[in-house]
């Protein structure tokens, strides 16, 4: 059995980065791969109240079922990603050294979904101009983003492929936990403009609708979760409606067929995800009331954004990357 060793941080305390690993690992146990991540010291966001605090023990629990190896031996195939593993200025964990492929000991070195975020492509260079140039040792670039594309291409010269997120390559059936709530919108952000909350409250008020609040603390939601990853998605499968401003929380409407709105000020992740799958119009930045109802009245039709052929064609690739 191939071993593979997936490179990415999978501890940070919130449900995209916990997600977007485990996926990768099911995706590849399910198609014969012994899997192992990583193990580094990443310095996570601090848990600073009760609900936070929380979530972090629900986190801490979840990532229990990924193999942490601490050890340097040699592996058939490391994994660079995904997520911004390709960021080196973040300041949580863009100095740590194997995100370029430094003192990875493996036959193969990959990377997959990888991205650089919304880092300023100047300040990148500046800083981190030689940790780049260590892509040039990756045997093949799998990006989730153009411009992250754009950028690594500075650097890299042989094939880049884009793919899709590693959530969207399997399925959570099995681990799914749906909890008892019905008629409810979700709210998943990192925080709101005041018109938005005003927005939310009025929307979900007219039509009977409780507002459920996931991750930051929303304490103008009618009830704020401390839940589980599989638990959080359960709620996103089952809500009316969502309200996001996340990556992985657009990630996952569109992988459940929901409708929903990004209310974003400045997200760049997110509007290239929606422009990759050509929804643009769910990329919502206005306060004008009119324009928001217009928004969110006008039902995605899911028949015309043709996603499976995005994650078929990356699960191929992906395959035969490890070969």
């Amino acid at each position: 059995m191939k071993t593979v060793n997936i490179i990415t941080y999978y501890n940070a305390n919130n449900y995209g980065a916990f997600l977007q690993a485990y996926a990768l690992m099911k995706f590849l146990t399910s198609n014969g791969y012994e899997v192992t991540f990583k193990g580094m010291q990443i310095d996570t966001q601090k848990c600073d109240n009760a609900h936070t605090l929380e979530l972090c023990k629900l986190l801490s629990e979840a990532q229990k079922v990924l193999q942490v190896d601490w050890s340097d031996k040699d592996y058939d195939v490391s994994i660079i990603g995904s997520d911004e593993v390709f960021n080196y200025n973040n300041r949580t964990y863009g100095r740590i050294p194997y995100f370029n492929g430094s003192n990875v000991n493996s036959k193969k070195i990959i990377s997959y979904a990888a991205s650089i975020g919304a880092a300023n492509y100047k300040k990148l260079l500046i800083r981190n101009f030689v940790r780049y140039c260590g892509l040039k040792k990756l045997d093949h670039v799998s990006v989730r983003d153009e411009r992250t594309e754009k950028f690594v291409r500075i650097f890299y010269k042989k094939n880049i492929s884009r793919d899709v997120d590693p959530t969207l390559l399997v399925d959570f059936e099995e681990e799914i936990v749906h909890l008892k709530f019905d008629k409810y919108v979700l709210v998943y952000t990192y925080g709101l403009k005041t018109e938005h909350i005003r927005f939310i409250k009025k929307y979900a008020g007219e039509r009977g609708l409780k507002i459920i609040a996931t991750g930051a603390y929303s304490p103008w939601c009618d009830a704020n979760l401390a839940v589980s990853p599989f638990e959080w998605i359960g709620l996103i499968k089952n809500a009316d409606y969502i309200f996001t401003s996340t990556f992985h929380g657009t990630i996952f409407s569109l992988k459940y067929h929901k409708q929903f709105v990004a209310l974003v000020d400045n997200a760049v992740k997110v509007k290239e995800l929606l422009e990759q799958f050509n929804i643009t119009e769910r990329y919502c930045q206005t306060t004008d009331f009119g324009e928001l109802s217009h928004i969110v009245e006008s039902d995605i039709d899911y028949d015309e954004i043709d996603i499976e052929k995005y994650i078929i064609s990356s699960q191929k690739r992906l395959l035969s990357m490890l070969q």
